[in-house]
């Protein structure tokens, strides 16, 4: 059939992709440059006609590059995933599909400008200048839409490292210490568990459990992976922050924090709102907008969430481990029970809040997204891990230690 035919062209099995070597990498990157001129369009006007004739080449090339290769050799094997390839299909829809340029939120069209006669305005810096080229790839990279027009609604971290280079410097290496160590603790204890860190995954489920501690289990290792992500995205977001203020000059403050104490949360929906925002946009684009156009502020909700339930699930399928729906039914039902939270609120008049929205919101955290985790390990996520068992302090030290005192007592 033709449709099943293109399906298998844009996604082809694991056995017909091409491995990934040093000669064929460089196809790969060939989304890059066309990204760039729809980002360089996006900031110039009256291109719509332009962006929306040049859409259709840039998804090819990013599903291509998403699907079309693949790495064999097992360390690389969770470098397979499509997130962001699917990440950049987001935002080359975001970048074609509105009929107007991209704008700063500092910025109004000339045409606005003379009308309003506002002197704290700016207008876009004219095409074909360095401006207008740097502006452009700030475009392209910016998760979170800060100081952009779309990315307006965005929750922001109040800003509370240093505001001087030096102090900042020191404030992000100490915190990336820490959030290695967190990382390192968490998933030294994740790989005590058998079979996770080995390929081609396994299950957070023991049968050979009794029932209480086989979820007594699964539930320890839901909060750890949830404790090791919250740590690496910490750790690397801190490490690109630190190099682009001490390399590309950027001012401190331009680098708010990427998560906002997600443990205080007191409801899902803080929960979620204190949560990193970088992949916020990209569920907009592929539910959100379209779920509001359907259900309004409901519908933005629960298409959001929905959309990110497949994108994870469509992002992991270069894994070659086939599809796993329970990914796309935790992230739908999180988001029925955020949009229960706003009902909660107008039935009774009370928000979800205090000791007991904490105790909620922590009970759906640990015990909802099991079988998301387990459809992570069986795709064989726990193998990432390795990688930092080679040079963990945990593992080489503290386990080692431990274990030698429990023998002398």
């Amino acid at each position: 059939m033709p449709i099943e035919n293109t399906f298998v062209q844009l996604v082809p099995r694991l056995d017909q992709r091409v491995p990934l070597t040093s000669s064929t990498i460089v196809y790969t990157l060939i989304p890059a440059p066309l990204l760039l001129i729809l980002a360089c369009l996006a900031r110039t006007p009256e291109t719509h006609a332009l962006r929306l004739a040049l859409l259709p080449i840039v998804l090819l090339s990013l599903f291509h590059a998403a699907y079309g290769y693949v790495w064999l050799e097992e360390d690389m094997h969770m470098s397979n995933t499509a997130f962001l390839s699917l990440a950049m299909v987001a935002k080359s829809l975001d970048l074609s599909l509105p009929c107007c340029m991209a704008l700063k939120v500092s910025e109004r069209t000339k045409v606005e400008c003379d009308v309003k006669g506002a002197a704290h305005v700016t207008t876009p810096a004219p095409p074909l200048t360095w401006a207008w080229l740097t502006d452009s790839i700030s475009l392209l990279l910016s998760a979170r839409g800060y100081g952009w027009e779309y990315g307006r609604g965005t929750h922001k971290p109040s800003y509370s490292h240093p505001c001087s280079r030096v102090g900042y410097t020191f404030a992000m290496l100490s915190s990336i210490v820490t959030n290695f160590a967190l990382l390192d603790l968490s998933n030294t204890f994740i790989h005590l568990f058998p079979g996770l860190s080995q390929l081609p995954g396994g299950t957070i489920f023991r049968v050979d459990l009794p029932p209480l501690q086989r979820y007594v289990a699964s539930t320890y290792v839901t909060f750890l992976t949830g404790v090791a992500g919250y740590a690496v995205i910490e750790m690397l977001y801190d490490i690109v922050a630190l190099s682009a203020v001490l390399l590309l000059q950027h001012v401190p403050a331009s680098w708010p924090p990427v998560m906002d104490r997600p443990w205080a949360a007191q409801s899902l929906r803080e929960f979620w709102t204190r949560w990193h925002q970088l992949a916020r946009r990209i569920f907009l684009v592929f539910g959100g907008i379209p779920g509001g156009w359907i259900g309004g502020n409901v519908g933005r909700v629960l298409g959001g969430f929905a959309a990110s339930g497949v994108f994870h699930e469509c992002a992991m399928w270069p894994l070659g481990q086939g599809w796993d729906w329970r990914q796309p039914a935790v992230f739908a039902a999180m988001g029925v029970l955020v949009v229960g939270e706003g009902v909660w609120t107008r039935v009774t008049g009370r928000k979800v809040g205090g000791f007991w929205g904490r105790v909620w919101a922590w009970a759906v955290l640990v015990t909802l997204p099991q079988g998301l985790i387990d459809a992570w390990y069986l795709k064989g996520i726990g193998s990432a891990g390795r990688a930092i068992q080679d040079i963990s302090p945990t593992a080489k030290y503290i386990i080692p230690a431990v274990q030698h005192l429990l023998k002398l007592g």
